[in-house]
């Protein structure tokens, strides 16, 4: 699969600007597994009681994207969306 490399501080400040708050990240993925028309979306958390440590999971049953519309849509930084 394809793949790019990006320094860890335009990933902090692109998020910061996209999604100023975990539970707005959170919400965001929900909306996304929804958008993929989805009927189900399941929420894990695990091993949340420890700041930093643990992992929360979204999961649904969504149509998704191939791996040619991710390549296009998600691996290209700051494309015009043409």
């Amino acid at each position: 699969m394809p793949g790019f490399s990006v320094d860890t501080k335009l990933f902090r400040e692109l998020g910061e600007l996209l999604v100023g708050r975990e539970s707005t990240a959170l919400t965001e993925l929900i909306k996304n597994a929804y958008d993929a028309d989805a009927t189900e979306v399941t929420i894990l958390g695990r091993g949340i009681a420890e700041a930093g440590e643990g992992s929360i999971i979204v999961m649904d049953n969504g149509i998704g994207m191939s791996e040619a519309e991710f390549s296009r849509g998600f691996l290209r930084i700051a494309g015009r969306g043409c």
